[in-house]
């Protein structure tokens, strides 16, 4: 029998015993055949893990198992992107798997099971290989300069790839950890060195770490400059030396300059600055060198090195050289076109004593020389400014010994007009003689050169005129010892007579001065007169005859006088002398005793015909007597004169003749003047009332004069004939003009007429007083006088008068006003009340201000006064007679704040109804 076909792929596994019997056939029996089968379980593979995702250069690790022990696996492999992938079996695929570019590759492993001699289903494993991250810097390094920042850029051939640094800093700070796509981070080198900060880059890109790569920053420090010297002061045409360092080794320097007052200097760079300064003027001039550092590539802070150029001074002799005489000194002055310049100065001499070296502005040294020969002096001068010494300058001093002379005159002593003549000798040939000459009182002497001196000598005063000639020998410019001869030159007398002509009176002296132009002169004269008796020949200083006339016809006497002095005789001059007859005046006054206002007159009559008259007034209390001169025949003299004052006064009068210049004996005349008598009444009024007529009262006019010396007549208006008083004082009743005629009733009986215009005054009848508006911001009180005739004044509570009616400016209150008029005849007062408001009260129980009302309304008892909040709430009704608002309502306290009023008064001329609104503050 058969147990039935057996199909292993739908079998269980197991060992099975199969019976096969061979049916019988051709008679032979069935024979049954047993055998066993095994079927065995085909296996699986199972992959742990069953993909994966490892980096290139990494090592698979996949596990292989089956449900079917005894499994073993073979597997093939196809590889894309990837290397290091084989075919190959065993329990685990270990294979390190390298990606061949820069993107993922895969190596898909097929694994196939055997077990038993059975193969199981293939399974797939795919490996995905990430490509390891490289990383990039650009730049791979970099040099930067200290407090700079770096500028690192990262990149990677692989997409994503991120980066992440650690770094290392020698020598610098300012470098940190960190990550990102760009190393920027500010270096700053710490020290002089350039330092150093190492970044070691690691790239990571998909989980998978790259190899780190470093890069390096150079930081190079900012190099500093550092000036030695850091400025300088140098001469010009000198050249500067400004080492230049620095704390960082090889730095380099480069230069600009700005040059003031100097050329030479140039932009440069090296480690020194050596340039020759020149300055262009006088001044110092200055080269600020504007001096970079460069180190590394590294720009340093600039510094400046100022080279101060002094100008080198040049010296200036003057003179250039210079020609003296022994014994003389030098007088060269040194000078520069710099101030400040100073000179030192060495010697040479030759043949000369005296010279030395030395310093100052100028030399000035005594030279002398050593022998009869011309001897030299050679300064050599250094100028020297601010340290800078100049050109040196030779200064050649001749040095020409003094040679010896004598001078004869032939006579020292000559008269005006005569010649000096003087000779000389020498002791040395060639000389030549200068000479000056001093002359006083005299002329006609110079200045020259020759030989000898013959010059004519003139003196020019009254006394010895001299010349004294100062003769100096020169020898080859050098004067010698200098002769002085004096010669005298007694001048010719002139005489001088004082008068020179003469006019005198019969009988009186000639009195002629004589007088000379030189000491001790005499004089003599010699006289011819006719009709003149006292005139004699003679001598002396002074003609002294009295002479005399007869008859009324003038004489003349003429005398001739000559001078002499010393031996020598003047021109003669003459003098002649008139002689003329004395003249006489004659005169009385009719009186001499007036009143003031009446003439003094009185008649002159002379002796002699052609008689001058002169007067002269001394008045004492008297007005209009005045000096005077006439010729008539007679001659009348009438003049009005008035007293000064209430006292008598005097004039005297002085008379003096003149005929021919001759003035005869003066008479006096005098007149006494009485004053009139006069009162000091001014104008005034009488005060009468206007309705009535009727006198208030009249003017007195009183005259201050005595009754007893005095008779008086008074007279109204025209008529000049009634009197109406007799008295020194009378009363005026009415207006008009009042006349008082006053007559003294001593001698002479003086008088005088006094009027006096008297007016008429009215008195006001009534004073009315207006202000302009009540609550004004400027209130005016108006004045309205009626009646009354007077010029008025105003006066507001007792202030000072005025002639306006009106007062503006005025408080609020109660107020005075007074009004008079210039005449007395008004004199009213009246008061009125200025209405104002109160713009606060205080009602916070000090007893102050506690209240508020309108106090200026006081005589308006009916005014209403109504109080409202700032919202128009009604809060009270008071009266200006009542005790005002306490600031409360319906017994609250109200608050500080503004508040509102209306009031209702009479206000103006025609006390007219008003309504006035304002507001106050309270304030507690």
């Amino acid at each position: 029998a058969a147990t039935g076909a057996i199909t292993p792929s739908t079998s269980t596994a197991g060992t099975y015993t199969v019976t096969y019997t061979i049916p019988a056939s051709g008679g032979c029996a069935a024979v049954p055949v047993t055998t066993s089968v095994t079927i065995y379980q085909v296996p699986n593979a199972i992959a742990t893990p069953a993909s994966q995702t490892i980096c290139s250069a990494t090592a698979t690790n996949i596990a292989l198992s089956s449900a079917v022990s005894g499994t073993t696996y073979a597997w093939t492999v196809v590889q894309t992107g990837v290397s290091g992938a084989s075919n190959g079996n065993g329990n685990s695929i270990i294979q390190t798997l390298t990606a061949t570019g820069f993107v993922s590759g895969t190596a898909v492993y097929t694994i196939t099971p055997t077990a038993n001699g059975c193969a199981g289903t293939p399974i797939t494993v795919t490996i995905t290989v990430n490509p390891t991250p490289n990383a990039i810097a650009t730049p791979a390094s970099q040099t930067i300069c200290s407090a700079t920042a770096t500028n690192i850029a990262l990149s990677s051939a692989v997409s994503g790839t991120t980066y992440a640094w650690t770094v290392v800093q020698t020598g610098v700070s300012g470098a940190s950890n960190g990550s990102g796509n760009t190393i920027v981070q500010t270096l700053t080198a710490t020290g002089s060195v350039s330092g150093t900060a190492v970044y070691t880059v690691t790239p990571t890109a998909n989980g998978c770490t790259g190899t780190p790569m470093t890069v390096t920053i150079t930081v190079t420090p900012i190099p500093n400059a550092i000036a030695t010297p850091s400025s300088q002061t140098i001469c010009s045409g000198t050249a500067n030396n400004i080492a230049l360092s620095s704390a960082v080794a090889g730095t380099t320097y480069t230069w600009t300059v700005v040059q003031t007052g100097v050329t030479g200097a140039a932009n440069g760079g090296g480690a020194a600055i050596s340039q020759t300064l020149t300055t262009t003027g006088i001044t110092p001039g200055t080269a600020v060198y504007t001096v970079t550092p460069v180190a590394n590539g590294c720009i340093g802070s600039p510094i400046d090195v100022t080279i101060t150029v002094n100008p080198a001074p040049v010296v200036t002799a003057t003179p250039a050289s210079e020609m003296i005489c022994s014994g003389q000194s030098t007088g060269i002055t040194l000078s520069s076109t710099i101030t400040g310049t100073t000179y030192s100065w060495t010697v040479v001499q030759t043949g000369v004593t005296g010279a030395s070296n030395g310093s100052g502005n100028m030399i000035s040294q005594l030279l002398t020389t050593t022998g009869a020969a011309i001897g030299t002096v050679v300064y050599t001068v250094t100028p020297m400014y601010n340290g800078c010494a100049g050109a040196p300058l030779t200064i050649q001093v001749t040095v020409t010994p003094k040679v010896t002379m004598t001078a004869t005159a032939v006579s020292s002593n000559i008269c005006s007009g005569e010649t000096a003549t003087i000779t000389f000798a020498s002791s040395l040939p060639n000389t030549v003689y200068n000479w000056n000459v001093v002359q006083t009182y005299a002329t006609g002497a110079s200045n020259g050169t020759g030989t000898s001196i013959s010059q004519m000598l003139t003196a020019t005063g009254n006394v010895q005129g001299q010349a004294v000639y100062t003769i100096t020998p020169v020898v080859n410019g050098c004067e010698g010892i200098p002769v002085t001869v004096i010669v005298n030159v007694n001048p010719i007398p002139v005489v001088t007579a004082n008068p020179s002509s003469s006019t005198i009176c019969s009988g009186t002296a000639t009195n002629i001065v004589l007088t000379g132009n030189l000491p001790n002169t005499t004089f003599t004269w010699s006289v011819i007169h006719t009709g003149v008796f006292g005139a004699v020949s003679g001598s002396g200083s002074v003609i002294n005859q009295t002479l005399t006339i007869t008859g009324s016809v003038p004489q003349t006497a003429t005398y001739i006088i000559t001078p002499s002095a010393n031996g020598c005789t003047g021109t003669p001059i003459t003098v002649t002398v008139t002689v003329n007859p004395t003249p006489e005046v004659f005169g009385t006054p009719l009186r001499t005793v007036i009143c003031s206002g009446d003439n003094a007159e009185f008649s002159l009559t002379p002796n002699i015909p052609g008689t001058t008259f002169t007067w002269t007034v001394n008045q004492q209390g008297v007005s209009g007597a005045f000096d005077g001169s006439g010729n008539g025949n007679p001659q009348t003299v009438s003049q009005q004169l008035q007293t000064t004052g209430n006292a008598i006064g005097t004039v005297t009068y002085t008379v003096t003749p003149s005929a021919n210049g001759c003035d005869g004996t003066p008479i006096t005349i005098t007149f006494t003047v009485h004053p009139l008598p006069t009162a000091d009444i001014p104008d005034g009024m009488v005060c009468v009332d206007a309705g009535t007529g009727s006198l208030i009262y009249g003017y007195p006019m009183n005259t201050g004069l005595s009754d007893a010396t005095h008779d008086f007549q008074w007279y109204f208006g025209t008529d000049l004939t009634t009197v109406i008083g007799t008295g020194s004082s009378y009363t005026a009743t009415q207006a008009g003009q009042y006349t008082v005629s006053i007559v003294s009733t001593t001698a002479p009986g003086c008088s005088n007429v006094i009027i006096v215009d008297v007016t008429e005054s009215n008195p006001a009848s009534a004073l009315n007083l207006y202000v302009n508006e009540a609550f004004s911001n400027n209130p005016t009180i108006t004045a309205i006088v009626t009646g009354g005739s007077g010029n008025y004044q105003y006066q507001l509570d007792g202030g000072a008068y005025q002639t306006s009616n009106e007062f503006t400016g005025i408080l609020p209150g109660l107020h005075e006003v007074h009004v008079i008029d210039l005449d007395g005849c008004t004199d009213l007062t009246q008061t009125i009340y200025v209405i104002g408001y109160p713009h606060f009260f205080t009602p916070n129980g000090d007893g102050y201000n506690e209240t508020w009302n309108i106090w200026d309304l006081q005589d308006q008892p009916n005014a209403e006064i109504m109080i409202f909040d700032r919202y128009g709430k009604f809060i009270k009704q008071i009266s200006p007679v009542g005790e005002g608002w306490n600031g409360t309502y319906n017994g609250e306290l109200l608050p500080s704040t503004d508040y509102w009023f209306t009031v209702k008064f009479k206000d103006g001329v025609n006390k007219e109804e008003r309504i006035f609104k304002a507001h106050f503050s309270m304030k507690r």
